[in-house]
């Protein structure tokens, strides 16, 4: 019955559309029972909480973010005629088959990993409502991964699908139907196995040790994942020759190339050209900006921690000023002892909260360099240090994303 329903929704997918000319999409879905009642359940209360995100409009283009180790689905929207995303919504997966890693093969009961999109809708799914990914991509048939159909949907049952329950899938399909209405045809849709912060990819990196080729996929992965986070914008991605992901910025400016050499600092020589690429068609093209705002994921809080050690070389080298912290003592106070801002303290040291401890080597004056230490990305460094990308390529004459370990970058003026 199963395979019947799938059967069913999929030759809607394809005739559907093409038969129903005379009306939008839109009216098309609504045609359908389980779309309609999506749009009564969830329709309110989606525009509210648009209405708190500054987002006065129904339709509005949206992005899908996956983290398979969290089991969450996050939806960002923009404006059609904005640049950045802003966080709508988190979901909980309902159930998870399978573990980390890319799928293999057609029934191995993974989800699968990387940067996909929207195929189609399936109004009429036996999981209620359902949204189709373009699994296996360019990438995965490379690596003849099989060529199961995986769904985000309803229900709470998972054979390499995302489920989310059939309440849940109603609000996601929803702003779907929305996006693809306000003219947005390919609905990205980025599966990572966990979220891909320095932390979690470190650890991953030594847990898979011993499969490099993993790894550095991973890393293309995270490529995607600290660009998106820095600017709000969606990467421009290629699928390479040689079967990875190809990332680049809004200008084309490689983020990394094949294998993930330049997403992580690398003591090797720098990375050559990237293979001949095959363009997507692009996933969302945004003009540059001057600056990236911080990124969404803020750096963990340091705790119990009572003593940090910076060697002598490391801030002469960096002609930077530190403060060691007395007992008593307060960020406001040595804010206004070296006329800095709370701010730029937090900044500088990575600091979410106000505790610091006695003893702690607190960073009070802006660095000028910065020495490259392994897991660095250009992203994560402009982030550490206050800056923009550009600044940080321009200030050190670079036109690609390699970074070496031990290298000394400028940081400031």
């Amino acid at each position: 019955m199963k395979l019947t329903a799938w059967l069913t929704g999929t030759l809607w997918l394809v005739c559907f559309i093409q038969l129903s000319q005379g009306q939008s999409f839109k009216t098309q879905q609504l045609n359908h029972p389980n779309v309609k009642t999506a749009y009564l359940d969830k329709s309110s209360y989606l525009k509210g909480i648009l209405a708190k995100r500054k987002l006065n409009t129904f339709n509005n283009h949206l992005y899908i973010r996956v983290f398979k180790e969290e089991e969450i689905v996050e939806l960002w929207v923009k404006a059609p005629d904005e640049t950045r995303f802003k966080p709508l919504k988190s979901y909980r997966f309902c159930e998870r088959s399978g573990g980390l890693g890319p799928k293999h093969s057609s029934n191995d009961g993974i989800v699968p990993e990387g940067l996909y999109h929207l195929k189609g809708f399936i109004p009429n799914s036996a999981d209620f409502l359902a949204l189709l990914i373009n699994y296996p991509n360019p990438v995965d048939r490379f690596h003849q991964s099989g060529s199961a159909q995986i769904t985000l949907k309803g229900g709470c049952t998972s054979n390499s699908d995302i489920p989310i329950s059939d309440d849940k899938i109603k609000e996601v399909y929803v702003m779907a139907v929305q996006a693809y209405e306000s003219g947005q045809k390919r609905i990205p849709v980025h599966i990572f196995p966990a979220k891909m912060t320095d932390t979690n990819m470190h650890r991953l990196k030594i847990e898979h040790a011993w499969d490099k080729q993993l790894t550095n996929f991973w890393g293309s992965l995270k490529a995607a994942y600290d660009y998106f986070n820095m600017s709000r914008q969606l990467p421009q991605v290629f699928y390479s020759a040689t079967g990875e992901y190809a990332i680049k910025d809004y200008e084309g400016i490689p983020i990394v190339s094949p294998k993930g050499i330049s997403v992580f600092a690398n003591a090797s020589k720098p990375t050559p050209a990237p293979p001949k690429t095959v363009p997507l068609k692009s996933q969302e093209k945004v003009p540059p900006v001057k600056s990236a705002p911080p990124a969404y994921n803020p750096a963990p809080t340091i705790r119990n921690v009572t003593t940090r050690t910076v060697s002598v070389k490391q801030i002469a080298s960096s002609s930077q000023e530190y403060h060691t912290v007395q007992r008593g003592e307060t960020l406001f106070a040595i804010s206004r002892k070296y006329q800095v801002s709370v701010t730029d303290l937090k900044r500088w040291n990575n600091l979410n909260g106000n505790v610091i401890n006695v003893g702690y080597a607190l960073r009070v004056g802006h660095p000028k360099t910065y020495q490259i230490q392994r897991g660095d990305t250009m992203y994560s460094v402009a982030r550490k240090n206050g800056i923009s990308v550009r600044e940080l390529m321009v200030w050190n004459g670079k036109n690609d994303y390699t970074l070496q370990i031990g290298e000394i970058v400028k940081v400031g003026r």
